[in-house]
């Protein structure tokens, strides 16, 4: 009996993250620069409203795009970055 190898991640799974590649890429094509401190390239995406709380991966209402000094500043000052409108609780803006 011939044994298969289990795929690590679902096929479903990488036809997603394949879109969420070329969607991320044209969205900071669009959006060169921070769109916190306005002032560096923007490399990163943070998702407003976090995956495990409802957000969607290829969902660009909640995309910011982001420099990482910026993305780590909102990663540790959640309160801040909820006051600012950065990250969200629920739902969309």
């Amino acid at each position: 009996m011939k044994k298969t190898r289990l795929r690590k991640v679902s096929q479903r799974k990488q036809r997603e993250r394949q879109l969420y590649a070329k969607i991320r890429l044209e969205f900071l094509l669009k959006n060169p620069y921070c769109q916190v401190c306005q002032k560096a390239l923007a490399t990163q995406i943070h998702h407003k409203l976090p995956l495990g709380r409802g957000g969607k991966l290829c969902d660009v209402e909640i995309f910011l795009a982001v420099c990482p000094n910026c993305h780590d500043r909102i990663t540790n000052n959640p309160q801040w970055a909820k006051e600012k409108g950065y990250t969200l609780a629920s739902g969309k803006a």
